[in-house]
């Protein structure tokens, strides 16, 4: 009974291909063009800081390089702390809904046996993206400063241009409003179908 319902779709769904073709590229374009207008578009700044020797490389020992090496790992919680958040916040004139916000838009990476602290800061738009990055540069280094008595924090690298990161993929719109459109495109077809075999008998 199961392969014959089966059967009996895949028969309506060839002979009315054409309603089917035009519902289901009305509901993937329909899904995409209303779901895809509410997802918002954000932005990503990135900025790498190091963690440097007091003196400089050429007055270290391997020893001073392996401590350094070992701080990474501090100065990438110190980063994203409430103590450097609230400097941010601070330098960035945000109020504190948007202070609270920064609890979510700053992430950090960083590589245990190195050196480097990519930092990444998301926002709505690409000046608020540069203005947070640049309040974080500055707060990092301060607040890393009185956590450790030591000036051993440098910014190396700063964002020209946040990358434009779309919160959600239209593609899966599409796929979604198009499996809606099979299955409207089945209903269609098998209403028009009954109407014509009504018209057929009449």
């Amino acid at each position: 009974m199961g392969n014959s319902f089966e059967k009996r779709i895949i028969e309506l769904a060839k002979k009315y291909v054409v309603v089917m073709i035009v519902c289901v590229a009305v509901c993937a374009v329909g899904m995409a063009k209303v779901e895809g207008s509410k997802a918002s578009t954000s932005y990503k700044a990135k900025l790498t800081v190091a963690v440097t020797p007091a003196d400089g490389y050429q007055k270290s020992t391997l020893e001073d390089i392996q401590k350094n090496e070992e701080l990474v790992g501090l100065y990438a919680k110190i980063s994203t702390s409430s103590k450097t958040l609230d400097r941010v916040a601070q330098y960035a004139g945000l109020d504190e809904k948007g202070r609270i916000a920064l609890n979510s838009r700053v992430a950090v990476d960083f590589d245990k046996d190195g050196q480097y602290v990519d930092i990444y800061i998301t926002a709505d738009t690409e000046d608020e993206a540069l203005k947070l990055a640049n309040a974080e540069a500055k707060a990092v280094v301060e607040v890393g400063k009185e956590v450790r008595g030591e000036d051993i924090l440098k910014v190396v690298s700063m964002p020209n241009k946040p990358l434009e990161a779309e919160s959600v993929s239209t593609k899966g719109y599409y796929a979604t409003g198009g499996v809606a459109g099979i299955f409207v495109g089945i209903i269609v077809s098998a209403l028009l179908e009954m109407k014509r075999k009504k018209h057929v008998r009449n």
